[in-house]
């Protein structure tokens, strides 16, 4: 991942550092998707993650604050 992280979008486990060199977060990945401060993706098995805002509309899916590492939200998933 690279790119802005004010929200923790990036899942590095931290925010307000943004990252101008690639960072690997997961293996396996088959499709992403993101928004202006949340990022979600899908692994080959079907499992859903998401990390950034979640906090107070809810974009990750879940209840709770914001994710600064992946949390896994869904599993078979299509």
């Amino acid at each position: 991942m690279v790119g802005n992280n004010l929200k923790g979008q990036l899942g590095i486990g931290s925010e307000n550092e943004s990252q101008f060199e690639p960072v690997q977060i997961a293996s396996g990945v088959e499709y992403i998707a993101a928004g202006l401060y949340h990022s979600l993706y899908i692994t080959s098995d079907g499992t859903l993650y998401g990390m950034g805002e979640n906090d107070p509309q809810g974009q990750l899916g879940i209840e709770g604050p914001d994710q600064l590492s992946p949390v896994e939200i869904d599993t078979n998933v299509r």
